[in-house]
């Protein structure tokens, strides 16, 4: 699922890096914003997704119909590494509000956990198009190619 992972990225900061070569200047900042939350959710999303796909499948493991579990572990493994991604920036976000007095301790715990269903929700909207159904692609093949000789 790692693998997966990484061809998210490849195929994400190539599609940015495609349009920002196509639009020559224009809705630069958008794209900045896209690489920019690319280069944030990278470093947690990779190991959360090895660490998801090696727990599914290591303790859930199918006796019968393994594609279909490979494709719905997949999904689990993308959607958790959205989980995980969008506790970063919410997690920022929070204690920068704490650390420069505009919040409380207990308001920023407050605030983190109000913000933290937004921050799925945008990351499911952002980039969960593109990484849940490569997850499911990613663990429906693997499970494929365990089986064909």
């Amino acid at each position: 699922m790692a693998a997966t992972g990484v061809l998210t990225a490849v195929l994400w900061f190539g599609g940015a890096s495609t349009l920002l070569v196509i639009g020559a200047g224009t809705g630069t900042g958008t794209l900045g914003f896209l690489i920019g939350v690319g280069l944030l959710f990278i470093p947690l999303v990779i190991p959360t997704a090895f660490t998801l796909g090696f727990v599914l499948w290591r303790e859930y493991y199918p006796e019968e119909s393994r594609r279909v579990y490979g494709a719905l572990y997949g999904g689990l493994t993308g959607l958790g590494s959205l989980g995980v991604g969008a506790l970063s920036p919410t997690l920022v976000l929070a204690v920068s509000n704490v650390v420069n007095g505009r919040m409380t301790v207990v308001e920023g715990l407050g605030f983190l956990v109000l913000l933290l269903p937004v921050g799925f929700l945008f990351a499911v909207v952002a980039a969960g198009w593109l990484v849940v159904p490569l997850g499911m692609f990613g663990g429906w093949y693997h499970e494929r190619a365990k089986e064909t000789p």
